[in-house]
């Protein structure tokens, strides 16, 4: 049997307890040992109902494939706090799943980082993905992720998001998202390390890396302790569920397949447009074919 990918739900069905936060379940599925919790945005709240009712754990609302999907907007620091947290409100709305969100550089500095946790805690969000790049870009040469702000602004901004969320719900899930391994300024390995355990200590509970290989992934297991998260992005392949067992992995944010959902809208519509609703008749009996040959209907 071929192993399975962390791009696919890892079979464990969650447990839905009565009175149970679902910040509580989260941090007791980042802590759980032997599995990791695969991240993956959808588009919408009705593809992420689909999801949960398929078996997903949590439901990831990105910067750019969610929140920028659904205002039309590029992920380039327009998108407003105020309009993150509507849009996660009508996720956790919809939901009994836990709902992280990833924020990005939280709006700006540490009160925006303040008003940006009070604000998602008080919707129930469940866990939160905070970076350390500028909060607003200066040019090409400045992008995100071209640079990270300084190492004792981006500890204030973490210690900040946690005080605040302890006063409220402690058991919120603050991930550290370190973009020192591709940064100009960054330092490298070396930089990275310093940073994720400098963020650890100001009230992180989990340390987030994007790497481009298994090599990379390996040297900052060994150098960081607690839980450690990865994106598949930039990996020549996907993770395997052994991969991130052997490595300990708390979770993984898996490639999102907003790729082919908007090549099946574009066909959809191409063959509506040009041909009529026949043509979509057409094409949705071809494409259940293939479907049922592969056994997903």
């Amino acid at each position: 049997m071929t192993e399975p990918t962390l791009t696919e739900p890892n079979g464990v069905t969650p447990t839905v307890v009565a009175g149970v936060r679902r910040s509580t379940r989260l941090k007791e599925l980042i802590h759980r040992e032997g599995s990791a919790v695969v991240l993956n945005g959808p588009s919408t709240v009705r593809v992420a109902t689909l999801m949960e009712a398929l078996g997903a754990e949590v439901i990831y609302v990105g910067a750019g494939n969610v929140l920028g999907g659904i205002l039309g907007r590029p992920n380039d620091s327009t998108i407003t706090m105020t309009e993150s947290v509507l849009i996660a409100k009508w996720y956790c709305d919809a939901l009994s799943i836990p709902v992280w969100i990833d924020v990005d550089a939280g709006f700006g500095g540490p009160p925006h980082v303040e008003r940006t946790v009070r604000e998602l805690a008080a919707i129930g969000i469940a866990g939160m993905t905070l970076e350390d790049h500028p909060f607003v870009d200066a040019g090409p040469e400045h992008r995100a992720g071209a640079f990270v702000i300084p190492l004792d602004e981006a500890v204030e901004k973490y210690r900040c998001a946690a005080e605040v969320r302890d006063s409220i719900d402690p058991d919120i899930q603050l991930a550290a998202r370190c973009g020192a391994l591709g940064a100009a300024n960054g330092g490298g390995i070396e930089g990275t390390v310093e940073r994720l355990r400098a963020y650890r200590s100001a009230g992180a509970d989990i340390s987030y890396v994007d790497v481009h290989s298994l090599d990379e992934l390996t040297a900052l297991r060994d150098a960081i302790d607690g839980p450690l998260m990865t994106g598949t992005a930039y990996l020549a392949r996907d993770l395997l569920a052994s991969d991130a067992a052997s490595l300990s992995l708390c979770a993984v944010h898996s490639r999102n397949p907003t790729h082919l959902l908007q090549k099946l809208e574009r066909a959809t519509y191409s063959a509506f447009l040009s041909s009529g609703a026949g043509a979509v008749r057409e094409l949705d009996a071809r494409l259940s074919v293939v479907l049922r040959e592969m056994g997903l209907i």
